[in-house]
């Protein structure tokens, strides 16, 4: 069942599939939530290589950031009248994030290396190269997928689902510098 479930989020991941293909399980939503939670604020004090950002910063960070995507997806649900939507989108939303923060936590690890003064120069260009690009691509491939989740639960064209993706951003922007 768990291996279904993973096929089943990786093909919305590849825009194969939408919110719509997906079980609908409050279940299964909170145990995303809390996993979601977990590995952001791993990977929010692993990239602290300094150690300047405290439990509770990262907890509290990881909390705006998830009550941001609540609020922003309920709303925008429920002004096209479709709040019926609301558990598939955010569990979609939020497990696509799950699956790239794990294909993202190689990376994590690999950050602290990068700033280490016993790295050759040559190689620690290289690899912080391929690093500032992979991390570009899987934002970038974060945003789309909102943007298809969006596109499907709101039932408008791609582009629609770009706009809402854009509104989750500048959402979460606001919570980030007011919270």
């Amino acid at each position: 069942m768990f291996a279904s479930l993973i096929q089943t989020y990786w093909a919305v991941c590849l825009f194969k599939r939408g919110p719509q293909d997906t079980p609908y399980s409050k279940l299964f939503l909170l145990s995303v939530i809390v996993l979601f939670l977990v590995l952001f604020v791993l990977q929010l004090l692993l990239i602290d290589v300094k150690q300047l950002i405290s439990y509770s910063f990262a907890i509290g960070r990881a909390i705006t950031l998830t009550m941001g995507l609540f609020i922003y997806t309920y709303l925008l649900l429920a002004l096209v009248k479709y709040k019926n939507r609301y558990v598939q989108t955010l569990t979609c939303l939020l497990t696509s994030q799950v699956i790239l923060q794990v294909i993202a936590l190689p990376l994590v690890l690999l950050g602290p290396y990068l700033i280490s003064t016993e790295t050759q120069q040559a190689v620690a260009s290289l690899v912080t190269v391929f690093y500032l690009l992979t991390v570009i691509f899987l934002n970038v491939w974060q945003f789309l997928i909102n943007a298809h989740i969006f596109k499907h639960a709101l039932g408008t064209t791609f582009m629609g689902g770009l706009l809402a993706g854009f509104g989750l951003l500048a959402f979460n922007f606001l919570a980030f510098k007011y919270f």
